[in-house]
């Protein structure tokens, strides 16, 4: 019997576990008991408990990925916008000229630092520099047409 068979067998047991079944299983895979929840849920996260034993569990990459997903998530359950500060490494510097003058921004954990004073969003530091509203990535030619098509 090879790990797929073993995997499928080990699935069609827990499926057919009743409650106390269930409970006793996630105290051994979890070290821990088991959380108030319908048997239905308790059966698919058995499930995957064992794949990720038997396969090993997620990247590093996608925990990593989850990890901001879940930082980003509001209380509201809707995920907030990602900003510049996610895409853009800190210590990187943006240029654009203005009205004949250059002006500096600087990529900092807590945003963007424009002439010593650090602002949440690129559009803030955008709206310093020309006095009206603007996109802040499209001001600095971070946003092109097609930008969303690129991966």
């Amino acid at each position: 019997m090879d790990d797929t068979d073993v995997l499928t067998e080990k699935m069609t047991q827990i499926r057919a576990m009743k409650s106390d079944a269930l409970k006793k299983l996630w105290q051994e895979l979890y070290f821990k008991e088991a959380p108030a929840l319908h048997p239905n849920l308790l059966r698919m996260r058995l499930i995957w408990r064992v794949q990720e034993i038997m396969n090993g569990g997620l990247s590093k990459a996608a925990t990593d990925a989850l990890t901001s997903l879940r930082k980003r998530l509001r209380k509201d359950g809707r995920l907030a916008k990602k900003t510049s500060p996610d895409i853009l490494k800190t210590g990187t510097r943006l240029n654009r000229e203005y009205n004949g003058e250059l002006h500096e921004v600087l990529v900092v954990k807590a945003g963007f630092e424009y002439r010593g004073q650090v602002y949440r969003s690129l559009s803030k530091v955008a709206r310093v520099i020309t006095g009206t509203q603007w996109n802040g990535p499209a001001f600095f030619g971070l946003r092109t047409p097609y930008a969303k098509n690129k991966k």
